[in-house]
């Protein structure tokens, strides 16, 4: 193996000499320049990996004006970036989404919030082809910056105001909004509230704006929410706030898992069971959903096709192709616990029928075949009382048979019993004793 100086790493001109072959010649054949015969072309990778050179990128940049890798920018805290579950997720789809395109990719935290006049400037200095943009607020300046000076841009999630040269990739927020309301209103729910998201940041607007237009379509008030900050520790408060003011409240809609798993907490605390007193649906369809206690009733995001689609956008812009300005994807209501199924209204009456008095039974309980003494008082004591839930609540709610399995006594059960086996009702009170 013929290489340079000892111990340095090859160039192009030891992959030339160990080639046969030109400098210019293995500099078209590392950039892919179409230029250049199968044979030499054969040729050259095979020296290229017998030396294991890897070609410079700042040189290659030069010939071939690209950087080869596109920029992820979270324009959120570090910390709340990498914690959050829901835009870590887009990361990982965002690699995923690379692999084998032959570009990198770089993730950058910058917080909308502080003043970084040199960022635009460092994003266009050479470091990325494009820029993909995640959790943008309103008012940022970013967006407009990048395409004013040329960077092909993607956008996670639209923007209050459109932007010519430029791809937004959303899902249907106010959609999800509605469908979340609707599944609270339709399954008995009465007394509805929501944690929206930041109010400067669109998706957060456009899911109360469909929470809101559901609750007013069902004549509901639509004015019972608090806002959080997509964070646990916000939805604890702000449920907090809610049972204080509305403490007849009996479901909850919060703008995303992690903050509808606040809100399970904050009501637990407060000595309020889930979905029993209160139904929780969050928003996202993060991972830990299914297995958050109870299982997170949610609606769900298509996190992954939304990644791959901005991913490949992105690239078409990168490589100037024609490319939507718009792309909106569904989401989906997916239904676990801590969301009321299609029986819970009935259930729920079922449960707590108050306002109905249990009713007083002159019949007996039939004479059970155990020990003598056992049978003999069972005849002689009146039926007690079933208690809360009443048995007729029960049945006249559920419309279903005596023997539903509700684990109720069924009145006059023992004179059914007695006329079957062909004994008259009262014949063990006249007996006395053991027969």
């Amino acid at each position: 193996m013929r290489a340079g100086t000892r111990g340095r790493p090859p160039t192009l001109e030891t992959v030339a000499l160990e080639a046969g072959v030109s400098r210019a010649t293995v500099s078209r054949v590392v950039n892919h320049a179409p230029n250049v015969s199968p044979a030499v072309r054969e040729q050259v990778e095979a020296a290229v990996a017998r030396l294991g050179y890897v070609p410079n990128r700042a040189a290659r940049s030069l010939v071939t004006q690209r950087a080869g890798s596109v920029a992820v920018v979270l324009r959120e805290p570090v910390g709340f970036g990498i914690a959050d579950p829901y835009l870590a997720s887009l990361v990982v789809a965002a690699g995923h989404a690379l692999v084998g395109t032959g570009t990198h990719m770089v993730v950058l935290m910058a917080p909308a919030d502080e003043e970084d006049p040199w960022f635009g400037n460092f994003l266009r200095s050479g470091i990325a082809d494009g820029v993909l943009l995640l959790s943008t607020h309103d008012g940022d300046p970013l967006p407009e910056e990048l395409v004013r000076g040329g960077m092909p841009l993607v956008v996670a999630g639209r923007l209050s105001h459109r932007l010519a040269g430029m791809t937004v990739v959303d899902v249907d927020n106010v959609a999800g909004g509605r469908a979340a309301a609707e599944r609270l209103l339709t399954t008995g729910r009465r007394h509805v509230a929501i944690i929206a998201g930041p109010p400067d940041m669109p998706a957060a607007i456009d899911r109360l704006s469909g929470f809101r237009t559901a609750l007013a379509a069902a004549n509901r008030p639509t004015d019972v929410l608090a806002y959080g900050e997509w964070t646990r520790a916000s939805a604890e408060r702000a449920t907090a706030d809610l049972l204080a003011r509305e403490p007849g409240i009996d479901g909850l809609f919060a703008a995303n898992d992690i903050m509808a798993i606040g809100a399970i907490r904050a009501l637990r605390a407060a000595g309020r069971r889930v979905p029993d007193d209160v139904a929780v649906i969050g928003f996202d369809d993060i991972d830990i959903a299914a297995d958050t206690d109870p299982p997170l009733t949610t609606i769900r995001q298509p996190a992954a096709e939304m990644t791959r689609t901005m991913i490949n956008l992105l690239l078409g812009r990168i490589n100037n192709d024609d490319v939507p300005g718009v792309v909106t994807l569904p989401t989906e209501l997916i239904v676990r616990s801590s969301g009321p199924d299609q029986d819970l209204g009935r259930r729920e009456a079922l449960r707590r029928p108050h306002h109905v008095q249990p009713p007083r039974r002159s019949c007996k309980t039939p004479a059970l075949a155990r020990s003598p003494s056992t049978r003999e008082n069972a005849s002689t004591k009146p039926l007690p009382s079933a208690g809360p839930p009443p048995y007729d609540a029960l049945r006249a709610l559920s419309g279903r048979s005596d023997d539903d399995g509700f684990g109720v006594p069924i009145p006059c059960r023992a004179e059914a019993a007695r006329t079957q086996q062909g004994t008259a009702p009262g014949a063990e009170s006249s007996r006395g004793g053991t027969p």
